[in-house]
């Protein structure tokens, strides 16, 4: 992930860019990252599971609704 970002930094010609991604590589910057793949993992798993559980109970549903 490491060469990544330095690759990213190197092709890029914004100093505010650059800037970022060196922040990003710091230690703060890490666990920023950590805290937003989680928050984002977090929603998706809650999402995916809902629209599981929704298709579910469409497709195994009571066959006899009254």
């Amino acid at each position: 992930m490491f060469e990544a970002m330095q690759q990213a930094a190197s092709r890029s010609t914004d100093p505010q860019a650059v800037a970022m991604l060196e922040y990003l590589k710091s230690p703060a910057g890490m666990a920023v990252m950590i805290v937003f793949v989680l928050i984002f993992a977090f929603v998706a798993f809650v999402v995916l599971s809902s629209l599981g559980g929704a298709l579910g109970g469409i497709v195994l549903g009571r066959a006899n609704r009254r």
